[in-house]
């Protein structure tokens, strides 16, 4: 205590210590009373810090830092009176020049609250402290009273909720980054804080404490030049640092590390996904240049490794045959009419595995080597899904040409090549070959192309009787329910752009384009207009015992009540089959305000 007592003491502090040796208190045991100046009187005094102190004997001190644990119950009462500073004082036996090392914790009402809410079902609960000799009692007095502050119990106790706030601010009454012993972050506990801006330009905004956490890791991410010699490459660079390593992460695929208490390889890489062909065309010239053993200068360091060692001579000539290869893939992605930007959404780790997928497709479309398929029939031509990453491509088998894999999304493939049949009458009939790929892989294959999808019904009459009529429309409901899952309005597009090509003037109106083409008028524009209200409200009167058809117009009206009405008549099968289409989509829609 009496060590304690001597630094408060200091004339240059403005501390008068309230704290009496041998005086145990339960959970205090005194207090630091401290002003702004060394007068000490009523006008100087800024406020009073509660103290605990506990005494213990040891053979040899701690560092920086060290733990003491105490009884939930002491928690529970420094939250009620708004805190404490909780001093360790670390003495060694007699005989050792009685020598003592003071540890200090401020504990204040967010991090106290946390640990009650924590450690319900325990006893006790260990902290952290830190050395008093990394800065000085006055500086931990006056920082424990203006941090009490911002952390009214009131505040703490108050449900704001999701409130979304102005701002944040981050705080801490320890880390320090001018001095060595206290600025390594990863090492400090912070306080955050939601800032809400007052109601008028003179008020003061609210601070509202919202956690107490140490950092695992910080993360910047941004565009940074590299410079390798006289070569000086762009990147996206992600940086993130924890207490024992930093990882730089470039263009999302290439991963340096960096572990300083590594000493042999303290820099490692790998490139650990495929991204996008821009990316690799990026990372793996600056590879290459990098594993020669030249330097990198970022803008915040440099990273150089050792080109004579064995192990980087032989990525060397591994990474030399990747960028052959992804030399030669800018003609395939050419070929497929596929975006060099678009990424492949391989997982980290999948490097190897999509680039033998790439390998494959690059063997097929370079080389007509085909080696990397396989085909159940082989005298059989038809559409194939090929998968690169997480991502599909559309492409065709030829059975008949020498040219067996080609782009499976081309204006060369025309509905004249394919003949369907209808199941009950034998006939056939020509339609969009489109019919045979799946329908979300042919809208998110990394081939897409909704234009050539378009061209193909611009090859046949999609309306050329009442049988065709169904099979179109049954492909547009098909892709208006796909729309509703994936939220493309590329969709809505193609689908109105079909619906478009039946001409009223020669087959008459039809009710069925009518309402699905104002199902697509709503998704695109959450509301009809008066002219297409107009219209529905004349179909309805002119079809009043038309359950289905009703149905139908009440959905696209907003009418709740009718739309039950209506859907109520239909048979169990009707049900079913409603269920299915995109009109019920919307009919669920409109009934989720009621139900809510």
């Amino acid at each position: 205590m009496s060590e304690i007592n001597y630094k408060i003491a200091r004339p240059q502090y403005n501390l008068r210590s309230e704290i009496k040796s041998g005086d145990k208190g339960i959970s205090f045991d005194g207090n630091i009373e401290v002003f702004k100046d060394n007068s000490q009187t009523i006008e100087s005094r800024i406020g009073i810090v509660p103290v605990q102190v506990k005494g213990t004997q040891v053979e040899g001190f701690s560092g920086n830092t060290r733990s003491f644990s105490l009884e939930i119950g002491h928690y529970q009462n420094y939250y009620e009176e708004g805190g404490v500073l909780l001093l360790v004082v670390e003495i060694k036996p007699e005989g050792d020049d009685s020598e003592a090392k003071i540890f200090y914790k401020q504990l204040l009402s967010q991090e106290l609250k946390n640990i009650l809410i924590t450690s319900k079902q325990q006893k006790s609960k260990s902290v952290q402290l830190r050395a008093l000799s990394e800065t000085n009692i006055s500086v931990v007095c006056r920082k424990f009273i203006e941090e009490r502050d911002k952390q009214p119990k009131s505040l703490l106790e108050y449900d704001f909720g999701e409130k979304n706030f102005d701002s944040y601010e981050l705080r801490s009454l320890t880390y320090n980054p001018t001095r060595t012993e206290t600025q390594n972050i990863f090492d400090h506990y912070f306080n955050m804080y939601g800032i809400l801006k007052g109601q008028t330009p003179d008020s003061k905004p609210l601070m509202v404490p919202l956690d107490h956490f140490k950092f695992d890791s910080l993360a910047t991410e941004g565009q940074q030049n590299v410079t390798i010699g006289e070569n000086t490459y762009n990147f996206n660079i992600r940086r993130i640092r924890k207490a024992d390593k930093t990882l730089v992460i470039m263009e999302n695929v290439l991963y340096l590390e960096h572990t300083p208490k590594r000493k042999e390889s303290p820099f490692q890489f790998k490139v650990r996904r495929f991204g996008s062909l821009t990316s690799q065309k990026k990372i793996l010239p600056f590879l290459l240049d990098l594993l020669q053993g030249n330097m990198a200068k970022f803008p915040d360091g440099h990273i150089q490794l050792n080109g004579q060692s064995s192990h980087l001579k032989e990525a060397l000539k591994e990474i030399t045959v990747v960028y052959d290869l992804v030399k030669e893939l800018e003609n395939v992605y050419k070929y497929l009419n596929i975006n060099e930007l678009a990424d492949l959404q391989d997982k980290e780790g999948e490097f190897y595995n999509t680039l033998n997928q790439l390998y494959g497709l690059n063997q097929a479309i370079n080389y007509k080597k085909y080696d990397g398929f396989t085909f159940s029939n082989p005298t059989e031509s038809r559409f194939v899904t090929y998968t690169v990453g997480g991502k599909e491509v559309v492409l065709f088998y030829n059975a008949q040409s020498e040219e067996k894999i080609i782009n499976g999304i081309n204006k060369d493939i025309q509905p004249s090549g394919f003949m369907f049949q209808f199941q009950n009458t034998k006939r056939q009939f020509e339609h969009t070959p489109y019919w045979l790929v799946n329908s979300k892989t042919l809208i998110e294959s990394l081939n897409s192309d909704f234009d050539i999808v378009k061209d193909t019904f611009n090859q046949f009459d999609p309306y050329l009787d009442d049988d065709v009529f169904g099979i179109t429309n049954e492909f547009c409901l098909h892709y208006l329910n796909l729309y509703d899952e994936l939220r493309d309005e590329k969709i809505l597009d193609l689908v109105n752009y079909i619906y478009d090509k039946y001409d009223s003037d020669t087959k008459g109106e039809s009710e069925i384009v009518l309402i699905n083409k104002m199902q697509i008028n709503l998704r695109k524009n959450n509301i009809l207009s008066d002219n297409e209200k107009e219209k529905l409200i004349e179909l309805k009167f002119e079809h009043p015992q038309n359950h289905e058809l009703q149905f139908c117009i009440n959905v696209l009206l907003g009418n709740i009540a009718e739309t039950d009405y209506h859907f109520k008549k239909f048979s169990e099968e009707t049900i079913s089959f409603y269920e299915g289409l995109p009109i019920y989509t919307l009919y669920t829609r409109l009934k989720e305000p009621v139900s809510s």
